[in-house]
Parts: C-alpha cells; sequence; structure tokens
C-alpha cells in the first residue's frame, strides 16, 4: 500500500495545477546543455520552439556534472560550505571555500559520482556562479579554474560581514521561488559512471548515487506539483555499452528503475519505447555500422556525432489538437492526459553536412501529426 498511496499522492498533487505551464527548467548535463551546438540547437529550445506559443526555456545544463552535483546546484540536495576564517566578509568582497559537504573544493574524489563541487566539470574551464544564502547573507558561489586546479570562493552580494561556521548550509536562490508555472526536464546520470571497471557489479555505488540523486530531483519538483519530465540514459559506440556489456546492464536498470518508480515522469512513446528504445529502432538498415550497432543495442552511427555524443536532439510531443480552437495544446495541467512521443534524442547535434538534411526530416515528421 505504501507505493500506492505514494503514486496516488503524487497524481493528486499534479491534479492541483490550474494553470498550464509556460515554460521549462532544464536540469542535467551536456545532454541538456547541447555542448558543441550552435545557438538555438540544444534540444531543450527545439522542443520549445516546436511547443510554440512562446514556450520559453531555462537551461540550467552543464557539460560533464553528475547527477550529485545538478541535485545541489537546484537545491535538491543539500550544499554545507566551509570558508577561510570561518567569516563571510563585507558586500563586495570574497573568501575561499576551502571545502563542500565535508570535502576538498579542491581536489577531486576518487569516483566522479561521489563529486561534491556542485559547479565543477572535466569538460571545461569555464567561470560558474550560483547565487543563495548563507549565514543569513547574499552570496555568490563562484568556480574558476587556474592551471587545472579548481578553486571556489564566496563573494558577499551584501552587509559588512558575518561569522560563517563550519559546514554552514548553502541555499540556492532557485530552491527558494516559486515554480509551480514551469515544467522541470531532467537528463542526467550517464557521467556518474567511473572509468576502469571491470565488472557490472563495480558501479553498485554508481547506479545507487543517479537512483538517489534523481529520486531528490523528482522530490524537489513534486513538492510544487510540476510537470516533470524524466529522459532515460542512452548507450553509445563504447565496448562496455554494446548489449550485455557491464556499463549497459546497469544503464537498463537504471531506466527500468526510472520507468517502474515515476511512470507519470519517465519519457516514452505511444508505443512502450523509451528514448534509448526509440532512437535504436531508427537505424538506417542500408548503413552496415547502423545495422551492427542495432545488434549490438546501441544508439546508431547515423545518429552519432561522436561515440558519446549523438547527431540531433530533438524530443517531440504529440500535441493535442483543442477541439473547439483547433490551436495545438503541448503541455495539459497533468500528465495523464497527454500523450507523447521522444524520438531522436541526443547529446550535441552534429556540425557537419548531414546536420541540413536531418533538419528537413524532423521537420517532415513532425509536420505530420500538425
Amino acid at each position: 500500500m505504501g507505493r500506492l498511496d505514494d503514486y496516488l499522492q503524487r497524481i493528486h498533487r499534479l491534479e492541483q495545477l490550474t494553470t498550464k505551464a509556460t515554460a521549462s527548467d532544464i536540469a542535467g548535463d551536456s545532454t541538456a546543455a547541447g555542448a558543441g551546438a550552435e545557438p538555438g540547437d540544444s534540444f531543450p529550445e527545439q522542443l520549445a520552439a516546436l511547443i510554440g506559443n512562446d514556450f520559453a526555456i531555462n537551461n540550467m545544463g552543464i557539460g560533464g556534472q553528475k547527477s550529485g552535483q545538478v541535485a545541489m546546484r537546484i537545491g535538491a540536495k543539500a550544499i554545507y560550505l566551509t570558508v577561510s576564517g570561518d567569516a563571510i566578509p563585507a558586500n563586495g568582497n570574497a573568501v575561499t571555500i576551502t571545502h563542500i559537504n565535508g570535502d576538498s573544493a579542491t581536489a577531486a574524489p576518487s569516483v566522479p559520482s561521489a563529486d561534491v563541487r556542485f559547479l565543477t566539470t572535466a569538460s571545461n574551464s569555464s567561470t560558474y556562479t550560483l547565487d543563495g544564502w548563507i549565514a543569513g547573507i547574499k552570496c555568490r558561489v563562484t568556480r574558476t579554474v587556474n592551471n587545472g586546479i579548481e578553486n571556489y570562493t564566496l563573494t558577499a552580494l551584501e552587509g559588512t560581514g558575518f561569522r560563517c561556521l563550519p559546514g554552514s548550509l548553502f541555499v540556492p536562490d532557485y530552491a527558494l521561488q516559486n515554480h509551480s508555472d514551469r515544467e522541470l526536464w531532467i537528463a542526467v546520470g550517464i557521467n556518474d559512471f567511473r572509468s576502469g571497471a571491470e565488472t557490472a557489479s563495480d558501479y553498485d555505488d554508481d547506479v545507487a548515487a543517479i537512483k538517489m540523486n534523481v529520486d531528490a530531483i523528482i522530490e524537489f519538483g513534486e513538492r510544487s506539483g510540476r510537470n516533470i519530465l524524466l529522459y532515460g540514459i542512452n548507450t553509445c559506440n563504447y565496448s562496455n555499452e554494446l548489449l550485455h556489456g557491464i556499463r549497459y546492464q546497469r544503464i537498463i536498470e537504471v531506466n527500468r528503475y526510472w520507468a517502474a518508480r515515476y511512470p507519470n515522469h519517465y519519457v516514452r512513446g505511444d508505443n512502450g519505447r523509451d528514448v534509448r528504445e526509440e532512437l535504436i529502432s531508427r537505424f538506417n538498415p542500408l548503413s552496415s555500422q547502423d545495422v551492427t550497432d542495432f545488434n549490438n543495442d546501441i544508439v546508431p552511427e547515423s545518429l552519432r556525432s561522436d561515440p558519446a555524443t549523438l547527431m540531433l536532439m530533438v524530443t517531440q510531443f504529440m500535441l493535442k489538437l483543442d477541439s473547439n480552437s483547433g490551436l495545438r495544446e503541448a503541455i495539459n495541467d497533468t500528465f495523464n492526459r497527454f500523450k507523447f512521443i521522444s524520438i531522436e534524442l541526443g547529446r550535441q547535434p552534429n556540425l557537419s553536412g548531414r546536420r541540413s538534411g536531418y533538419y528537413s526530416w524532423v521537420n517532415s515528421w513532425f509536420t505530420g501529426f500538425q
């Protein structure tokens, strides 16, 4: 009865929504960020354009991040900071953050899934910031990289200085805002898997972390009764992600866990396929490599731009026709009132000449539902 009550409460919260969402926040890694894409080409932006009606996107994706880092940035998991001198400086001044959740703010952990440096990514050395509150003071956390060394600082945005005890709670601004009028789209997990694994059980801690972190993100989103889209993890052409490979087994496990636990959120098409399954089904039978990839149960080469990156990231909703006005409606106020199909979900668009033809194919496919 516990799980049934959980589902009923979740559906009840969704049914309390009285307005249709007009925007979405995207919590994710490079899948969301669209690393390598031209402006306007990330999958959230393309999906927003297909939804229409000025549907807005707040893309919070950072390429290379793990699920726990994403959860921390949006406030779904707690952040505890320790600063040098145990004091917040006066407005406009900065102090070094030495520890995050008890771990070093500069040193990488032994395994990726344990990384609590919430603005860190191995994919770039960009400067990232996150505003929030600590010890009652509005502050900004800044991540920079100098000569390969991570640096975290805390800058006061107000006040004349205040005590900051070790392990003080930092609450991101985002966690304190009302998001009931916005969707939450989640695309995380692939970066949590460690390298060098020799057996499927070597990923036990990583899989546990992915499940725990996404559980936290879902719970965070559901507290405001938001519509949530949870995208499964794809399998690509790495030896351990091929059919029956050691990482393949655990990716399938995570996707099945999400599908069973979050049937109202996990993205599936009307044909029952999730994103990974739909992509694989779109292989080109005239391409020998695509046929090989299909037999290996990974996303086909024709939809990838490199081993970890799919060619085009487009999630398509099967839009409901309004019987009175004839206008297409993208998001209803509850998840059990609309159907969607997700196709061509990837991690980046390819910048090669194949792209223009692919856009034409996608556009013509979508036109069939108008």
